[in-house]
């Protein structure tokens, strides 16, 4: 089933098996607003809506997904073995300095600033960045945009709070 103007050369499908939707999605650059389409579809197709709107985020955040993630432990290597890596914190001011701490000698650049502030980052474009934040889910965000702009950003799977659970605060 294809739908104009909301997936560009996407194909989406759906199939009704034993009561179950399942929804599956190819090449998954989502192109035009998410609101357009609600407004659009939802009095068409009311509850199967919901659905497509979950595969079209997850679609989206996983695109290059197991190339641009890096597990804690991965993370606890490389600082370990003293690697030549930048630590992007995208976490607010608070949670930088809060009880979850932070990766030691890492930059604060909050997500919220990032697409103002991501010249100061042009120095170490030839480096691995390793972006984290709370759970996962900014520096997810901020990594997207970072490696539009042509840095190497790995997203560390599970932020500060993988990491603690891990390996206990930061020292």
């Amino acid at each position: 089933m294809r739908i104009a103007g909301a997936v560009e050369k996407r194909s989406l499908s759906l199939r009704a098996q034993r009561s179950n939707l399942m929804i599956s999605c190819s090449n998954h650059e989502i192109t035009s607003s998410l609101s357009l389409l609600v407004m659009t579809f939802y009095p068409l197709f009311g509850q199967l809506l919901l659905p497509f709107l979950l595969c079209a985020v997850s679609c989206k955040n996983s695109v290059n997904s197991d190339t641009m993630t890096i597990t804690v432990e991965e993370v606890h290597s490389i600082l370990e073995r003293k690697e030549d890596v930048l630590l992007l914190d995208v976490r607010t001011p608070q949670e930088f300095s809060g009880e979850l701490g932070h990766l030691p000698d890492a930059l604060l650049i909050p997500v919220q600033e990032l697409e103002a502030r991501y010249q100061e980052l042009e120095p170490h474009k030839d480096k691995e960045m390793v972006v984290y934040c709370r759970s996962g889910n900014r520096s997810g965000r901020a990594v997207d945009f970072l490696s539009q702009k042509g840095f190497k950003a790995k997203n560390m799977l599970g932020g500060m709070l993988a990491w603690r659970e891990r390996f206990g605060n930061p020292k």
